[in-house]
């Protein structure tokens, strides 16, 4: 790691070391270091610098710490999101964001795309995408490809990072009616454009959930079969070379119901919901592109049988030992060790005082990275 600018004086009063101070920094939470900024001119300098900023977030992922998850798809839905730490989930705090007051009238909106390294990608039907940071509050509108969606039959995004280039993107799968074709959109942050790109051989049975970044690409369910009952292939998209191909699925992912997508620890995950009669399963890919690398992590019988229901995972505890799983919109940490469900966390979230239902969440993990690293403004 660089040094820091040494035309910026240190504090008289600090007699440590300076790689020892950019340590202990690096361990602390984000709210933390922004208060730190304001100490002085070093240490303002020294955190905003990119070095820092890439350090601290490659402690928060190597540890597993600092996560959080975003809530959003409340009932009587308007733009609103809320961030609770995932160690704490009762603490929850309201997002504050362009878009905010702007209302959704069409159930089919998507809200959150996605998040990589601390952004999170949130979509408005009317206004369009904004990247943000929700710990430092920072965003960047995007512009916008398409004046309007209206025409569209269905649209698929994903959201990830290039670190070939140093770049994040933004992929969007977009399925026109009349007539009926399919067109692929990649948004660079770097370059603030958009951009067409070659042919679309796949298609979408279901509408379940954006694209997951792993190993530098995006992955959907599709198919080949346009009359397949059911999604039956993982597809891809690489950053780096921005190409579409096959991902080998794991030996119960095929024939399963509500298949679903999820990155747990950086690794690629699936998640089964059978028939209502056999368990759900969830499977991890140790190993990427290796299709002897699935391993089944563990598997559990659905509390309920409710028609059109399906699971999700979302992380590792911060000990590793629990996986927090979804069902129904209800939250449980599995224990891998008693491989058992326990401590069920309500789709309810108290704010304010005020208990509200949501339907959707993701993980993200708070970091001082900015949507605006690439331009001067800093908003």
């Amino acid at each position: 790691m660089e040094s820091v600018d040494q035309t910026i004086k240190r504090p008289l009063t600090s007699m440590l070391p300076l790689d020892l101070i950019i340590d202990i920094l690096s361990r602390l939470p984000v709210k933390t270091l922004l208060r730190f900024r304001c100490l002085s001119k070093f240490f303002r300098s020294l955190i905003d610098g990119p070095d820092f900023i890439n350090l601290h977030l490659t402690r928060s992922l190597d540890t597993n710490s600092n996560l959080s998850l975003i809530f959003s798809g409340f009932a009587n839905p308007d733009s609103r999101i809320f961030c609770g730490s995932l160690d704490s989930l009762d603490n929850c705090v309201e997002v504050d964001y362009p878009f905010r007051n702007c209302r959704y009238f069409r159930r089919y909106d998507t809200l959150v795309i996605g998040s990589c390294n601390g952004l999170v990608a949130l979509h408005n039907r009317e206004k369009g995408i904004v990247l943000l940071n929700p710990s430092t509050k920072k965003h960047r509108i995007l512009p916008k490809f398409y004046s309007s969606l209206d025409d569209c039959y269905a649209y698929f995004d994903g959201f990830g990072y290039d670190a070939s280039t140093d770049d994040f993107k933004l992929v969007r799968i977009i399925v026109f009616n009349n007539p009926l074709s399919t067109e692929v959109t990649v948004y660079s942050l770097k370059n603030n454009t958009w951009r067409r790109i070659g042919d679309f051989s796949y298609y979408f049975r279901t509408n379940r959930g954006n694209g997951v970044f792993a190993s530098g690409a995006l992955h959907w369910m599709a198919t080949l079969n346009p009359q397949a009952e059911e999604d039956d292939l993982i597809i891809a998209f690489d950053l780096k070379r921005e190409e579409f191909y096959q991902v080998p699925v794991p030996p119960s992912g095929k024939g399963r119901f509500f298949p679903c997508l999820k990155v747990l620890r950086g690794c690629l995950s699936l998640i089964c919901t059978c028939d209502y009669k056999r368990p759900c399963e969830l499977w991890v890919m140790k190993e990427y592109g290796m299709k002897d690398s699935w391993t089944k992590l563990f598997s559990f019988q659905l509390g309920a049988i409710i028609e059109g229901a399906h699971a999700s995972v979302f992380a590792y505890s911060k000990s590793g030992d629990k996986v927090l799983v979804k069902q129904y919109g209800d939250h449980s940490w599995y224990d891998l060790q008693n491989q058992s469900l326990e401590s069920i966390l309500e789709n309810i979230v108290e704010i304010d005082g005020k208990v509200r239902r949501y339907s959707d969440a993701i993980l993200c993990v708070d970091s001082l990275v900015s949507p605006n690293a690439y331009t001067r403004t800093d908003c």
